[in-house]
């Protein structure tokens, strides 16, 4: 739960799409804030404001919109297999560029999706950013 942050959820979010970094998290709560923020709700009371953003859903997007991950362990469950699982995925990772033919505006985040198709591995899943600012119009 951020309670001393400078910084604004915008900018960090605007910053974020900006970056080439990948964000893995690990957020672990004692039981009663867990209850109150696994609810996956932007935020975790009223009124609806930057100060009460619910730190889970928090997470969960800056990961999903760079292509990283959010994981959630129990309050005292071990951390090193969220650590492996971590560093077995980034081993794992494969780079593919997208140069757009034409742009429409500075500091538009554009979305692009990517999908892989497979026979062999139809369990195969691709986790990417959820797109890019566009900072060169």
């Amino acid at each position: 739960k951020d309670e001393d942050s400078v910084a604004k959820f915008a900018a960090i979010d605007k910053r974020i799409q900006s970056s080439d970094v990948v964000l893995f998290s690990i957020g672990e709560y004692a039981e009663l804030d867990r209850k109150l923020f696994m609810s996956g709700k932007k935020h975790y009371k009223l009124p609806e404001l930057d100060v009460n953003l619910n730190p889970v859903w928090v997470l969960r997007y800056f990961a999903d919109l760079s292509g990283g991950g959010a994981y959630f362990p129990k309050l005292g469950e071990p951390l090193e297999p969220f650590f492996s699982r971590i560093a077995r995925e980034l081993h794992q990772q494969y780079v593919v560029t997208y140069q757009p033919t034409a742009t429409t505006g500075k500091d538009k985040f554009h979305t692009i999706d990517v999908r892989a198709k497979s026979s062999r591995y139809p369990s195969l899943k691709v986790r990417t950013r959820k797109g890019y600012l566009d900072r060169n119009s």
